[in-house]
């Protein structure tokens, strides 16, 4: 099965794409990173910046798209602090 793992932090968000059976990785498909700085000023207001959300936004399309391309079957997402706060 190809699953995607999503790592949403606060400066980065990485995208790894695998076929995995039996919980073991097979084969890495794709291991991509984007700076996003999610984090940017949130330590100061409390409040993700505009021109942060939107770079989130465009990245994670990105990513549904590589996933849409490369056949994913689940995806698997864990988020910053930040985002979970």
């Amino acid at each position: 099965m190809k699953v995607a793992a999503l790592d949403l932090g606060s400066n980065t968000f990485l995208c790894l794409i695998a076929s995995v059976d039996s919980g073991e990785i097979k084969e890495v498909h794709c291991d991509e990173l984007r700076f996003v700085r999610l984090g940017q000023g949130v330590d100061k207001s409390g409040e993700f910046h505009p021109e942060a959300i939107q770079r989130a936004r465009e990245t994670l399309s990105e990513f549904k798209d590589l996933c849409q391309k490369e056949g994913v079957e689940k995806i698997q997402a864990v988020a910053t602090s930040a985002a979970r706060d």
